[in-house]
């Protein structure tokens, strides 16, 4: 699985537009990198059966967010992760990002100010510098579940004169004083109303 998690990384940073170039053996394509971790037949069938819930397991669990139920714990853990790995640099900025996704989804957005248009949608907090997604948060509608645990954007880094860069959908006045009362500039966009 660690083999496999590597790839779908590197994929990020080496990008192809068809996912069976990868393992192309004609010397324009060729990324002979990926052959040798993993063949395409072995990547192809743990993409097929990847699955991160146990289905057999009764769902007496009522979580109001039951939209992610399948993947929620994964999410978290990945999100935890990368919180407890890395201090982003003083300058940070969220801002919504879109998965592209066109499948059937009650929760999928359309963007169209976005690449991708269609997605699914997420709130994510970035280290304005190098991108390094901080946290984040998969929206699925008006019944989005926040995560009460950690509130706060900075739990291990408030008070250290951090700068968070907003557009105007996350500039409203309140936030502000509540951002600068916790030693956080924040610098944005306002709304006229």
């Amino acid at each position: 699985m660690k083999r496999f998690l590597s790839l779908l990384l590197l994929q990020g940073v080496v990008q192809k537009p068809v996912e069976k170039w990868f393992w192309s053996k004609r010397p324009i394509l060729s990324t002979p990198f990926f052959g040798k971790v993993m063949s395409e037949v072995r990547y192809g069938l743990l993409t097929k059966f990847l699955h991160f819930a146990n289905n057999d397991a009764s769902s007496s669990n009522l979580d109001h967010n039951m939209k992610l139920k399948k993947t929620r714990e994964f999410h978290d853990l990945v999100v935890h992760k990368f919180k407890s790995v890395y201090v982003p640099k003083p300058y940070t900025s969220v801002d919504e990002s879109l998965i592209a996704y066109k499948g059937r989804l009650s929760w999928k957005q359309y963007i169209p100010q976005k690449r991708a248009r269609f997605g699914i949608k997420l709130f994510q907090l970035c280290e304005s510098e190098s991108g390094y997604i901080w946290n984040s948060l998969i929206y699925t509608g008006k019944g989005t579940a926040f995560n009460e645990k950690s509130p706060d954007s900075y739990p291990r880094n408030k008070g250290k004169g951090y700068c968070l860069f907003t557009d105007n959908f996350y500039t409203p006045p309140e936030l502000a004083k509540l951002l600068i009362d916790s030693k956080t500039d924040i610098c944005g966009i306002l709304r006229p109303n």
